[in-house]
This record gives structure tokens, sequence and C-alpha cells, in this order.
């Protein structure tokens, strides 16, 4: 199993779904074996329907904001579903994660404790389209503006933010001044691809219109080179945006990570963000399935009982899983 106190590279991977289906959710549960962390962006999932990033994998965890609720809270209801960011984190880094509060759906943020070593923030970001207006520019620097406070909360920690900004790395109207100033302001690299071979993340096929809009930054000390991102262009990827990944070279101390033996935790409740342990819950919770006719049934059929025992046993790893996201633990 793998284990962050063993690792001295993190394998990124940042995707804009362009919708959460049955065939993005095949092609993720396919590439994401190589992965440690995953940043999905435009899920186009609600609260609600959010378990559906549990099909991915059984392996992984997952944190996300939806864009929709405010809609769906009006009840008014028109066009497509829209937006929406998550993270997904292998299932063995769980203990060492905490999740940050961004408020603002277009970003999912987390940190990575990393005991005598500096502490990790990772968040996936969609930004919104670039139609040039001033409305456009307006929300573009709000979101970045959401980041920096995220950072300056954040203070010594590394950081690696990667996600769809709708803007190239080389073009210099008002949206990418803005990323290249808050890069400098941070010590942020703005990373680019390793090879020349494929130039662009986004592709309208219909109007022929390619742009590289997808990107990963990270603290400087995170890579040797800005040269570091490799877009993936794979045929079973149906969104209209390629994935990319990089590797990332992450200084983290040997005590780091919860799969190490012979140690154990006490949760300091006391410390906890009561409301955020009852939205992760209700998120957990969410991702089972209720066993109806099991639960409806009046004699003692012992596949009901079987199906039961895992019921029960599913809702006790959602309170844990949820317990160790959003409390401190200290080791005994």
């Amino acid at each position: 199993m793998a284990v962050l106190s063993k690792l001295t590279r993190l394998r990124f991977l940042s995707l804009n779904c362009h919708g959460i289906n049955d065939s993005i959710i095949s092609y993720l549960r396919r590439i994401i074996v190589d992965y440690d962390i995953v940043l999905l962006q435009e899920t186009w999932l609600s609260e609600f329907s959010c378990k559906r990033l549990a099909d991915i994998s059984p392996d992984f965890v997952f944190f996300h904001s939806s864009a929709m609720e405010e809609k769906l809270r009006s009840g008014i209801l028109s066009g497509r579903p829209f937006g929406g960011t998550a993270i997904l984190v292998r299932q063995c880094f769980a203990s060492s994660i905490s999740v940050l509060p961004c408020n603002n759906p277009r970003i999912t943020a987390i940190c990575c404790s990393n005991r005598d070593q500096q502490n990790i923030v990772i968040c996936s970001v969609y930004m919104p389209y670039n139609d040039r207006s001033v409305d456009q520019i307006v929300e573009y620097n709000s979101t970045i503006g959401s980041i920096q406070a995220l950072i300056d909360s954040n203070l010594g920690c590394l950081f690696v933010i990667g996600g769809d900004w709708n803007v190239a790395r080389d073009r210099y109207g008002a949206t990418g001044e803005a990323v290249w100033t808050f890069c400098n302001h941070n010590d942020l690299l703005w990373l680019e691809p390793e090879s020349d071979d494929i130039r662009f993340t986004f592709h309208n096929d219909a109007n022929l219109h390619f742009s590289l809009i997808d990107h990963f930054l990270c603290s400087s000390c995170l890579s040797p080179s800005t040269k570091a991102v490799h877009i993936l262009a794979d045929g079973d990827n149906t969104s209209d945006h390629l994935a990319i990944s990089v590797s990332l070279n992450v200084p983290v101390d040997n005590k780091v990570g919860h799969c190490r033996q012979g140690h154990s935790f006490r949760l300091k409740w006391e410390r906890a963000d009561i409301s955020l342990y009852q939205n992760t819950v209700a998120s957990q919770l969410s991702r089972i399935d209720l066993p109806i006719n099991a639960l409806l049934c009046q004699n003692n059929c012992i596949g009901h009982n079987e199906i039961l025992d895992k019921y029960y046993t599913d809702i006790l790893h959602c309170l844990s899983t949820s317990s160790k996201l959003c409390t401190y633990q200290k080791l005994r």
C-alpha cells in the first residue's frame, strides 16, 4: 500500500470533465491507478449527485464543491448543469487531509499535513470563461482573490494549483496578466508542457478551435523546470478537454501518513469544524446505497443479514473517515 510518508514524488492529474458521466467515469477508472491526487473541473454535479465520484475508484476519497446549489434552492431549473470542482485523494492519505473552506464553488481546496515539513495545499480550480467582458474580468480577478486568500491563510505551506484556467500561458490580456502577477507575487511556477508534440488541451473539432488553457501552478521548489506537464491524448476521453498530469518532488517526513503501524491517535473534537464535519458526513453517506429490501424484510434471511452487516460497516467507515478529515489528530 502506498503511503505519503514513503513518497518523494506525488503524481497529479487534472481534467475538465465536461460533465461526469459513464464514459468519463470509465476513462478515469482506467487511468487513475497511475496517480495519487486527481483534480476535476466542470463535474456538473450537485451536493446530492456528487456521490457518483465514488464510482471512479474505491481506493480514493473525494471532496466536491457544487456550483448549482443556489439555483437548485431557487426551484427554477433551466438549461444544462454547470460548474463544479473536485479533488480525489488516495484512501491511505485520508488521515493527513483536511478540507479548506473556500466560499467559492470554482475552487476545491485541501491541506495535506506533513509533520516536521511544510504542509501541502492542493487546489482544483475552474476559472470563468474568457469572453473578454467586464463582468468576466471582474469574476476572474475575484476568483484569483479567493485563491490568494487561501494562500494568505496558509503561509509557509507548499502549493499545487491545477485546473482549467481559461487562459493561455503566452497570452497577455487582462486575465493572463492577472495569473502572471499572482504567480510572481507568490513565488509560483506556471508549468508548461514538457513536449511540443501537443500544444492544446481544449478542442472544438467542429470549429477547428484548439487552445492550451489547462495548467498546473506550483511552489517554485517543487519542480526544477517549468517544462514538466504531460498532455494525455487518450482516445477514450470523451471530454472536450485533454487531461494533464505532472509529477512533483515533494519533501515529506517519514512520519507522515496514517498507514504506519504501531501508533494510535486521539481525535481532538474541541478543535473540530462541526459544520464541515456535518457536510462531510452527508457527502460520505450519500455514497452508500440504501438496502431497502433488506431493511423492510421481516424474516431472518441470511442474505439480507449479510447486506445489513455491510450497510452497518459502510456507515461506520463513513463516520470514521469524516472524523479523520475534519478533526485534528494527536498521537497518543
